[in-house]
C-alpha cells in the first residue's frame, strides 16, 4: 500500500473541489491510499467520491481537519499520519537551514537544482549547506548507478566560482559534460540524462509553455519525498493534469509499473470542436429506436462505455431516469463533468470495471471497439457487458469498417484550424496488420509561440466475421447488424459485403441468461 498525504492547509474551498475532481478520475489503484489534511470541513463532493454507491471505484480516502495550520510543518504531518509521500500546496518557510536539493521530474530528463526555492525565487545557500546538499545529491545519484551527468552553467559571472566548486566535486564521481543555458534551451531533442543547475526557472518555464502539466518538483530536504504543486496554475484542466502527473510520479518512484494514458489527453479539450459535425441527437434517436423495437418500452437505465466527453450520455440523461458513463481518459471525463452532473460518471478501462448496479441498456460508440486491438480485449469487454446487463438487456456497439479505413483513412492528412489551435491529423491503414494508425499533432497558441503536443491512436480494423466469432464465444447473442441510415437488419448479409459496402456498422446484442 502506497499512502499519499495531500497537504491542503490554507487552500480555499474552490481549489480543494478542483483537487478532489482530479482524484476522482485518477485511474483506480487498489494499493493506493490518499490522506487529506485541511483546515476546513470536507465538501459534499468529497463525500460523493468516498461513498460512491454505484461503482467499485474504491479509492482509499481519509480526511482530517487541523485548525492551527500555520504551526503545522511537513515533519509533523509525516510523523502523525505515517505516509510515504506528501503533496504540498504551500511552501514551507522553516526549512532553509536544512541540506537538500530539488528534483524536477519530467518525461524527458531528470533535472536537479542546488538552490533554495522560496516564494518562487532562487537563492544559493551558504557554503556549508551547499556542500551538504551536494553530498546528498551525489550519494543519491551514486545509489542510482548514474555515470554521466550534464551541468548547466547559469552564465552569470557572480556564480562562476561556486559553479566551478560544484563541478570539481562532481567530476570526482561522474563523467560531466558542461553546457550553457543558451545551448540547453535550443536542443531539439532532450536526452534522457541527468542535468544539474543552480537556477532551473528558465527550464521549468520552457516546460510550462511547451508541455503543460509534464513536470513536478520534489524537495529532498527531507528524509521522505515532498512534491510541491504550483499554486499559480489556475487553468482547471491544466491543474488537474499537473496533479495527476505528480501522483503518477510518486507511483513511478515506488516502482509501480503503471501504463501512462496518452490517447485523448491533449486532444480532449478540442474533441468536441473536432466532432461538431456529428448529429448526436440522431444517434440517440437511433439507439432508443432499436431498444424500443425489441423491448417495446424505453430503458430505465443506460450505461455508456468509452463515453468520451459525454455528449451522448448527457442527451440520454434528458430521456432516461439513470445514466452512467465511463471512459479511460481522465481528461475526457473532466470535460464530461464540466457539462453537468446529471449523469453518474467514473473513470475506467472498458475491459475492466465493476459497477454495483446492472442496467438494461449498454452502448459503446464512435469506434471505441476498434481501439481494442486483440481478441482477448474484445472478449473482456463482452464479459464486462454481461456482468452489468440485466436479463434480456441490450448492448449496442459500432465499428469503423474496412471500407472506412481504405477509403477515408489510408494516407489521410488534414489540418484543422481552431481559434487558438491547429490540429494536424494524419492517418494510415496498414493492410498486412489490419490496423489504422492516427497521428495528431496539436499546436496551441501560447503567449510567445505555439506549444506542440502529440498523440498516437492505434486502432484494429475488425472484419465482421471476426466480431461474430467473438460474440459467439461470449454469453451475448447477436440479434442485428445495422447501418444508421438503413432500418433493415443486415444480419443475414454476407460478412464480406458488410465489410466492403458500409462505412460504419452497429451491432445489437442481447443477454438471454442471468
Amino acid at each position: 500500500m502506497i499512502s499519499i498525504l495531500l497537504d491542503l492547509l490554507g487552500c480555499k474551498a474552490d481549489r480543494i473541489d478542483l483537487i478532489l475532481e482530479s482524484i476522482r478520475f485518477f485511474p483506480k489503484r487498489s494499493n493506493l491510499k490518499f490522506v487529506f489534511v485541511s483546515d476546513i470541513e470536507p465538501t459534499d463532493e468529497f463525500l460523493h467520491i468516498k461513498n460512491c454507491q454505484f461503482c467499485g471505484y474504491d479509492l482509499n480516502l481519509e480526511w482530517f481537519v487541523e485548525t492551527e495550520n500555520m504551526l503545522i510543518n511537513l515533519f509533523y504531518l509525516k510523523d502523525k499520519f505515517q505516509v510515504d509521500s506528501i503533496i504540498s500546496f504551500r511552501y514551507s518557510q522553516d526549512l532553509t537551514e536544512l541540506p537538500g536539493y530539488y528534483e524536477i521530474v519530467t518525461p524527458f530528463l531528470n533535472l536537479y537544482s542546488l538552490s533554495d526555492n522560496i516564494d518562487h525565487l532562487y537563492e544559493i545557500p551558504d557554503e556549508n549547506i551547499l556542500a551538504m546538499s551536494l553530498n546528498k545529491l551525489c550519494l543519491d545519484l551514486t545509489n542510482k548507478n548514474v555515470k554521466n551527468i550534464q551541468f548547466i552553467r547559469s552564465q552569470i559571472n557572480y556564480y562562476t566560482e561556486l559553479e566551478n566548486y560544484v563541478l570539481d566535486q562532481l567530476k570526482i564521481l561522474f563523467n560531466v559534460k558542461v553546457i550553457n543555458y543558451f545551448d540547453f534551451m535550443h536542443q531539439t531533442q532532450f536526452e534522457n540524462e541527468n542535468y544539474i543547475c543552480f537556477f532551473p526557472n528558465n527550464i521549468i518555464n520552457y516546460f510550462t509553455l511547451s508541455i503543460p502539466s509534464s513536470y513536478t518538483v520534489i524537495s529532498h530536504k527531507f528524509n521522505f519525498p515532498v512534491y510541491y504543486s504550483d499554486s499559480r496554475l489556475n487553468v482547471q484542466t491544466g491543474y488537474k493534469q499537473h496533479l495527476r502527473f505528480t501522483i503518477q510520479s510518486i507511483l513511478d518512484s515506488n516502482n509501480e509499473n503503471l501504463s501512462h494514458i496518452t490517447s485523448y489527453r491533449s486532444f480532449a479539450r478540442l474533441y468536441d470542436q473536432y466532432m461538431n459535425h456529428v448529429a448526436y441527437s440522431n444517434w440517440v434517436d437511433f439507439l432508443l429506436q432499436q431498444y424500443r423495437m425489441i423491448k417495446k418500452e424505453p430503458p430505465k437505465a443506460v450505461l455508456e462505455i468509452a463515453c468520451g466527453t459525454g455528449s451522448i450520455a448527457h442527451l440520454f440523461s434528458d430521456l432516461v431516469p439513470n445514466v452512467y458513463a465511463t471512459d479511460q481518459s481522465p481528461e475526457m471525463m473532466d470535460i464530461c463533468l464540466e457539462k453537468g452532473k446529471s449523469i453518474h460518471s467514473f473513470q475506467s478501462d472498458m475491459t475492466d470495471f465493476n459497477l454495483r448496479i446492472k442496467t438494461d441498456f449498454i452502448v459503446c460508440l464512435f469506434d471505441s471497439v476498434n481501439y481494442l486491438t486483440d481478441k482477448n480485449a474484445v472478449l473482456n469487454l463482452f464479459k464486462m457487458v454481461t456482468l452489468h446487463l440485466v436479463k434480456d438487456g441490450l448492448f449496442i456497439f459500432d465499428i469503423s469498417t474496412l471500407l472506412n479505413s481504405e477509403e477515408h483513412f489510408d494516407g489521410f492528412i488534414n489540418l484543422e484550424d481552431y481559434e487558438n489551435a491547429y490540429v494536424l491529423h494524419q492517418a494510415d491503414y496498414f493492410k498486412k496488420k489490419m490496423t489504422q494508425e492516427t497521428n495528431l499533432n496539436i499546436f496551441t497558441r501560447t503567449f510567445l509561440n505555439y506549444r506542440r503536443e502529440d498523440e498516437i491512436h492505434q486502432q484494429k480494423v475488425w472484419k465482421v466475421k471476426e466480431l461474430i466469432e467473438f460474440i459467439n464465444l461470449s454469453e451475448l447473442t447477436l440479434t442485428g447488424i445495422y447501418d444508421i441510415n438503413n432500418l433493415n437488419n443486415l444480419i443475414n448479409s454476407t460478412t464480406e459485403k458488410l465489410d466492403s459496402k458500409y462505412y460504419r456498422l452497429f451491432f445489437v446484442l442481447s443477454k438471454n441468461d442471468d
